[in-house]
């Protein structure tokens, strides 16, 4: 929240009448997985965990073609934030984990490919070493 907006507007504290929060979950997947059937598994781990609300119902998005992977961001609401969100979180991240793995959806680690341009260059530069 922008400092102008804490100063020149109202702010409501929704959790101080409301006990709900939101987490949020960012997925990466390699660019050769079913991206469908990765949003789907990802929606599942969060619908079966048991803090995870169905009103509002988690949602899935798919954010970006990054360099290393298609990316998607997931949000659910847990009932009580006031229990903590860290626990729910990383309990949908194990959930997603193991869905990936058992239906062939794979998480990639970044790569970068080199391009060598001039080739005489390390020629040259490996004949001055000798």
């Amino acid at each position: 929240m922008p400092n102008e907006d804490l100063i020149t507007s109202r702010v409501t504290n929704w959790t101080y009448s409301n006990s709900r929060g939101r987490t949020e979950i960012a997925f990466g997947v390699s660019y050769s997985s079913d991206i469908e059937k990765a949003q789907e598994l990802i929606l599942e781990a969060a619908r079966e965990h048991p803090r995870c609300v169905s009103d509002p119902e988690p949602k899935c998005f798919l954010r970006n073609f990054g360099d290393s992977s298609v990316d998607f961001l997931l949000h659910f609401w847990v009932e009580d934030v006031s229990l903590g969100r860290w626990e729910p979180q990383s309990d949908v991240m194990f959930s997603a984990w193991r869905k990936f793995k058992e239906h062939g959806i794979e998480i990639p680690f970044p790569q970068r490919d080199i391009h060598i341009r001039s080739p005489e260059i390390i020629q040259v530069n490996n004949n001055d070493e000798k």
